[in-house]
This record gives structure tokens, C-alpha cells and sequence, in this order.
């Protein structure tokens, strides 16, 4: 497994914020040939701001605020939203956000138009309460149709429990486009029971999996833990609830203490022939002065049985604490040096572990959903920012997808160099309702790409299908 990158688009000149790298990597690109990107940064080095670029324009977010804003881009499948993207996080010190006063923190949106690039953001977006906080991730239901927002539980400090705010399907482009709340949202407020000394999800992400929310937390020594709570569990209500619902079961991931925030994701792979079924933790531990952690775990998660594995370790890593998933290879920045930068990657499939080349010379480096690098050169208030592709070896994808008379077809080629790829296996799964996820789907068959890339389904059953590969 080889990681490079190939240059999209860079801009020089951008001046709009002092910019100072803080370690959290956390960014969300939009469209990477303006650039058109929103992410966060450390003004001289202390509290945390929400940056947006488009094009050759940069500003700072809710620059105004007392101790900055916190973003967290939310890992949302991209392609979901035809015309919108949602990003968000919290903002401390700023009026009039939700019922929160004005020295506390409260939730903060930004919705982004694909279509014309243009923004719009606020601090309101959801209905006055007193109990959410910071927006921390956000989940796709397709099974139940809803967008599920998940904010921390602002009476217990860095969030005892979570409040989930849901969004119906239907309800979604009035939402995106205006960010107000639709009359048919619904809305719950969890604690879990009998959790560890100490506990808290303060930067915390979610996995949706077969009818649970697998949410991350922490204890005291800062244990690595999933919050399982059972959809079926909880209350709805039509308002905010004045009490939280006690539900769910921890189970503790990693031991070691000194964890700190890290990403979740559902993950599938084959192995003697049968689709496996996995979640994959990535555990960045024990922070360092730059703001990067010494040490990473990787740990796959069993769903079926509630069981851990340590997969990966990597000690002297000076690794991020973000990182996304590319078809079960976890990708992650890693800093050794002052102005020197890697992008690493770990394959579950072969449990094998790669390093780009050495980027040097730079001020940071961001990656973000779906498999982009964002690099800040030059000097904090004149900067060049380009962005990036990330690619590994083989990155499949399907293109020129066609039904016709009974016949489903279509390409597999490599995105890196967009050859086609042989000897590749598509399953088809058929789906219960337009739109539904495949996980939630049943396998109908499979086929094997030819020399060309190329495959086809014989289709006699009108209903819903999906396409995926899986790799081993």
C-alpha cells in the first residue's frame, strides 16, 4: 500500500485570519477545486476558531466570540446532501445561542450551498433549551429515515449524557437551507446508567449499526469506552424534555488511560467468503506540548458479540486527533518535527501500516471527508493553502451505472489513474425503502468485473437495489 497525493487547486495570499495549528485536524472540504473548505485553528496558539475559505476568500467564523468557537466537521456521506453540506460544533462566550447566556456554550451551524457556494450560519438553529452544548456528530438513519444531530449535555460539564435532535428525511432541504427547525422534528435527552467514575463524551463521534448508537466516552484516567443505547430504548418528545432518560450499556474498548477524543466508523470487509461486519476505533493517546498524542490504537469492535481487539499500535506517533476511514484503511496526520508532516494510513484488510512522503515546510496539515489533504504553507497572516487528494493504491469506485430492459451494469475503475479494475467483486443487495442504506439490506448475488472494469445484474424484481464493493 502506497499513500500519495496529487494536488487539486492552491490559492496564495489568504490574510484574512492569523492562523496557528492546533493538532485537532478537524475540517470539512466542500468543493476542492475552488477551494471551498471550513475548518478549525488555534489563533496564537490558545483558544479555538472556525475558519471558512471559498475560493480566494478566507474569514474567520464567529470571530467575535469570547474564547472562540470549536468546530467538529461531521463525518456525513457527502454525496447524501445533492445540494447542501452540514458542518457545525459549539461557540463559547457569544449571546443569544439558544437559552445559554452569554459566557457559556452553546451549538453553532454552518450550512453550505453546493450549487451557487455560498454559506449561511447561526447559533439557533434548533429550538431554545438549556441542554445542549457543542455539536459533536452527526448520523444517517436510513432505516428509520431521520437525521440524527447529537450535542452534549451542557448541565453536566463536557456532557454526562447527549441530547439527539432528529431531523426527518422529508424535512432536510427546508432544514439545510434555512437552518431552522422543521414543525416534525423530535428529539431525546440520554444519560447512561451506572457509568465509570469520572465519565464524560466530550468529543465524542457516533456509529449508527443495526438498530444501536454505539457512542464513544471516557472516564476518569480517560479509558476508551461505547455508550451502546438501543434505538427501540429511547423516548421521543416533540420538545425538549426536562429530565434525562437513563439507558444503554458501556463497554470498555481500551485501558490504558490517557485517551482523548478519536473517530469511530462502521467498517466491512470479506474474509473466507462472508462480508464481516466491524466497527474500527481509532485511539489517539497521551497529548503532547504541539497538541498532536504520542501514541495511537486502532481496535475493532465486534457489534454481534460487544467485543474489542487490538488491532495496531504505534508509539513515538506524534498523531493527530482526527483521522478518516477509506474503505477500512484508517488515514491520520502525523507530526515528528516542527513544519514536517506524514499522512499514514493502517489497512485493516492486510493489517499493514504506510507513510506518505514528507511534507516539509509547512505550518499544518487538516484531512477531511471524503479523502482530502489540506496544507497551510507560507507564514500565519500571509498563507498558501493547497489542497490534496488523498489516494492509496487501489481506491475503487463505480461510474457509467445504467438499468435498461432487466439489465443493471456498469464500470469499476481505480480512482487513482481511473483504470478500470479486473477481477473485482459487486454485490447487489436489495432494500426495503428508496434511499435505504445497504448495510440494512439483504445480499441478492454477486458478480466479478471482467478485464474491463466491467459487470451487469439480471434484474426481473422491481423494488430497491444497491451497488457495493467489499474488499478483502
Amino acid at each position: 500500500m502506497t499513500v500519495t497525493l496529487t494536488q487539486i487547486k492552491q490559492i496564495s495570499g489568504v490574510t484574512a485570519f492569523n492562523y496557528a495549528w492546533n493538532g485537532s485536524n478537524r475540517a470539512l472540504i466542500f468543493n476542492p477545486s475552488l477551494p471551498a473548505f471550513v475548518f478549525d485553528y488555534a489563533p496564537g496558539g490558545s483558544s479555538v476558531e472556525a475558519g471558512l475559505v471559498v475560493g480566494s476568500t478566507a474569514q474567520a467564523l464567529y470571530s467575535g466570540a469570547t474564547g472562540g468557537s470549536n468546530l467538529l466537521a461531521n463525518e456525513v456521506p457527502m454525496i447524501f446532501f445533492t445540494q447542501y453540506v452540514l458542518a457545525g460544533g459549539g461557540v463559547c462566550g457569544y449571546s443569544g445561542c439558544m437559552q445559554n447566556s452569554s459566557s457559556a456554550c452553546g451549538p453553532w451551524f454552518v450550512s453550505y450551498n453546493l450549487q451557487n457556494n455560498t454559506y449561511s450560519q447561526n447559533c439557533s438553529a434548533i429550538p431554545n433549551n438549556s441542554i445542549t452544548s457543542h455539536l459533536v456528530d452527526v448520523v444517517l438513519d436510513y432505516t428509520n429515515q431521520y437525521l440524527y444531530m447529537f450535542f452534549l449535555d451542557s448541565t453536566t460539564g463536557d456532557g454526562y449524557g447527549v441530547l439527539i435532535f432528529a431531523v426527518p428525511f422529508s424535512s432536510l432541504a427546508t432544514f439545510l437551507a434555512n437552518l431552522q427547525p422543521p414543525s416534525s422534528y423530535k428529539v431525546a435527552w440520554i444519560q447512561p446508567q451506572n457509568p465509570p467514575s469520572g465519565w464524560h463524551t466530550y468529543a465524542t463521534t457516533v456509529v449508527y449499526y443495526n438498530g444501536n448508537f454505539y457512542i464513544v466516552g471516557f472516564d476518569q484516567p480517560s479509558n476508551y469506552y461505547y455508550w451502546i443505547v438501543q434505538y427501540s430504548s429511547i423516548t421521543w418528545s416533540s420538545s425538549f424534555p426536562s429530565s434525562a432518560q437513563l439507558t444503554g450499556t458501556i463497554v470498555e474498548v481500551y485501558s490504558g488511560g490517557g485517551a482523548y477524543g478519536g473517530n469511530s466508523f462502521l467498517n466491512y470487509y470479506v474474509s473466507n467468503g462472508q462480508i464481516v461486519t466491524e466497527i474500527l476505533a481509532y485511539i489517539p493517546v497521551n497529548s503532547t506540548s504541539n497538541g498532536s498524542f504520542s501514541t495511537i490504537y486502532i481496535y475493532s469492535f465486534n457489534p454481534s458479540n460487544n467485543t474489542p481487539s487490538q488491532l495496531f499500535s504505534l508509539t513515538n506517533a506524534y498523531a493527530s486527533l482526527r483521522s478518516i476511514n477509506m474503505g477500512g484503511v484508517i488515514v491520520f496526520v502525523q507530526s515528528p518535527s516542527n513544519g514536517t508532516f506524514y499522512i499514514s494510513a493502517y489497512d485493516r484488510k492486510t493489517n499493514s501500516y504506510e507513510q506518505s512522503q514528507a511534507i516539509s515546510g509547512v505550518l499544518g496539515v487538516l484531512i477531511s471527508e471524503p479523502y482530502y489533504a489540506i496544507i497551510f504553507s507560507g507564514s500565519p497572516t500571509n498563507l498558501t493553502i493547497t489542497t490534496y487528494q488523498i489516494l492509496l493504491d487501489v481506491v475503487p469506485a463505480f461510474v457509467n451505472v445504467t438499468y435498461s430492459n432487466g439489465t443493471l451494469s456498469g464500470q469499476v475503475v481505480n480512482l487513482n489513474g481511473n483504470q478500470p479494475l479486473a477481477n473485482v467483486t459487486v454485490y447487489l443487495f436489495t432494500l426495503a425503502t428508496q434511499g435505504d442504506d445497504y448495510s440494512s439490506g439483504t445480499q441478492v448475488t454477486s458478480t466479478t468485473t471482467n478485464s474491463s472494469g466491467q459487470f451487469s445484474f439480471s434484474i426481473s424484481q422491481a423494488g430497491y437495489y444497491a451497488l457495493k464493493i467489499i474488499q478483502s
